[in-house]
């Protein structure tokens, strides 16, 4: 069965703060503008920091990345 999505926030080197989810396809959107309903989707999460490697990613709950997403 397929787990549940997951939460996290995308940091960025300048401050940004961006809300995403990891779906149990794999698939991952990230919010750019909240108010004009705008994202960012990827098939993975290397392929989301491919244009921005120096961000980070604070998972939710025990902070930890789902248990099948390589680290």
């Amino acid at each position: 069965m397929p787990g549940f999505t997951r939460g996290f926030r995308l940091r960025t080197p300048d401050g940004d703060v961006y809300d995403g989810a990891r779906f149990p396809s794999g698939r991952y959107y990230v919010i750019d503008h909240p108010e004009r309903g705008l994202a960012t989707a990827a098939t993975s999460l290397e392929a989301l920091l491919e244009k921005m490697p120096e961000a980070s990613i604070e998972w939710d709950g025990d902070g930890q990345p789902p248990d099948d997403e390589p680290e």
